[in-house]
């Protein structure tokens, strides 16, 4: 009774007290949030500036339209061979699984840009689901062990070339527009190798093909030799295939492994024609190892360097 007394003569109720409580608390932190931007903003000359950083990002290079691919869906495999020869086009043929993260980001970053949309319409593109009876039979034909898998496949059902895991468009575009020559694929192009291994443009092509591939070992191999023949770059091809290796390792997770390659090709090869591509290696390299500071001094240097240009391989 007292309490209701003491709170009628002084015009506020406790639900009041405590709202005005929380408001006041709320305008603190606008406040100090506040006062952390400016600060930030005025103090950070010459420094990595977090919000410039943001900023600049926002302008960054215009944002790509990205579609999914029109796919043809077919009961059975034969029947999509079937149709390949009416129409007389190669089979674009995606093996995916309604769990695999790998194969949707493959079809939302990979597939449905723009540059790889435009080559997929001159194939008959397809997809299994590899949890299902037809998906299966397909796993075994052509002996699938990682997933995603792409595979390029003539109308009479040969295999003309696969990609193997997740690539950027930047790496997997090449193998799918050479797929369509009888010449491009990695069977032919290591055919021409073996009668012109010193051809170093040739063995660079190879070691690119066998990387999309996951040969790993092979891939490693062929990127040492080029580099050993060209190390002071004057054809190009020094630089690429060190950076062919530091790819090598972030193919199996080796990140931290792939750094010291990407600095030395910083280091020793400053006018490289791929080194804007090595900085958006590093960048992915620096987030999957979550390095923050050292990502964010990356980023920075890489847009001083390359002003509106995006981090994505595109």
């Amino acid at each position: 009774m007292s309490m209701e007394v003491n709170e009628k003569q002084s015009g506020i109720s406790t639900k009041q007290f405590v709202l005005r409580g929380w408001m006041s608390l709320l305008i603190l932190l606008l406040v100090v949030w506040g006062g952390w931007i400016v600060y930030t903003i005025v103090s950070s000359k010459g420094k990595v500036n977090p919000i410039r950083l943001w900023i600049s990002s926002a302008r960054s290079a215009p944002k790509t339209l990205y579609v999914t691919p029109k796919y043809k869906y077919f009961r059975t495999f034969q029947h999509a061979l079937d149709e390949a020869k009416r129409r007389k086009k190669n089979i674009f043929l995606d093996l995916y699984a309604v769990w695999c993260y790998p194969c949707k980001k493959l079809e939302r970053e990979t597939f449905s840009h723009p540059t790889v949309r435009k080559l997929l319409k001159s194939y008959l593109a397809v997809k299994f689901n590899i949890d299902k009876s037809e998906g299966k039979k397909l796993v075994r034909r052509y002996r699938i062990h990682r997933f995603p898998t792409t595979l390029m496949i003539a109308p009479n059902g040969r295999e003309i070339e696969r990609i193997v895991g997740f690539y950027p468009p930047k790496f997997f575009r090449p193998a799918v527009k050479d797929a369509l020559t009888p010449h491009g694929n990695y069977w032919a192009i290591k055919k021409r190798w073996r009668r012109h291994s010193n051809d170093l443009a040739l063995t660079l092509k190879l070691a690119d093909r066998a990387l999309l591939r996951r040969s790993i070992r092979e891939a490693r191999q062929l990127y040492t030799r080029v580099l050993h023949e060209d190390k002071l770059d004057k054809q190009g091809f020094g630089s690429r295939s060190l950076f062919g290796l530091a790819r090598s390792r972030t193919r199996v997770g080796q990140y931290k492994n792939a750094l010291p390659l990407l600095a030395r090709l910083h280091k020793n090869y400053p006018k490289s024609s791929v080194r804007a591509d090595a900085y958006r290696l590093e960048l992915y390299c620096l987030y999957k190892l979550k390095k923050n500071i050292a990502y964010h001094r990356t980023f920075a240097m890489f847009r001083k360097a390359y002003p509106g240009q995006s981090t994505k391989f595109e």
